[in-house]
């Protein structure tokens, strides 16, 4: 079963009001993350997913796989998120990023792409930001 199987369930009853007792956190600003993939690595560790932007020209068509695009810069036009790495348990060499797409789960690997690590591939080092919130 996949996320897109689970029935919404909600208990909306009309317009919604804010609430200031039930505020967790509040955003203060953001911050840029350094363009080394190992910070950005050990970012992701710490802090949890990173906004990043990406040249997704070679990647409209991506399935399954560990993407490795011959065919992108590194200006982006498309804003995803950053939420793991790993590595092909086949290929150990084969260090990928795990990102997520705004797309649904009928593209790439269930709305998820692998893309190669320690490439800059697409420029995804170039663009990785946090937020910052109040204590």
């Amino acid at each position: 079963m996949t996320f897109a199987d689970y029935p919404l369930r909600s208990n909306y009853s009309g317009p919604c009001q804010y609430d200031e007792s039930k505020k967790r956190v509040q955003v203060k600003g953001y911050m840029n993350i350094s363009r080394d993939e190992d910070i950005i690595k050990d970012a992701l560790y710490e802090t949890g997913p990173l906004s990043i932007l990406l040249d997704f020209t070679g990647m409209f068509h991506y399935k399954s796989g560990i993407a490795n695009p011959l065919l992108c810069s590194d200006w982006p036009d498309h804003a995803l998120v950053l939420v793991g790495y790993g590595y092909d348990l086949k290929k150990s060499e084969d260090e990928y990023w795990l990102i997520k797409n705004s797309w649904g789960p009928k593209w790439g690997e269930q709305g998820y792409l692998r893309l190669r690590r320690k490439h800059n591939k697409c420029g995804v080092q170039k663009w990785a930001v946090t937020a910052v919130f109040d204590e």
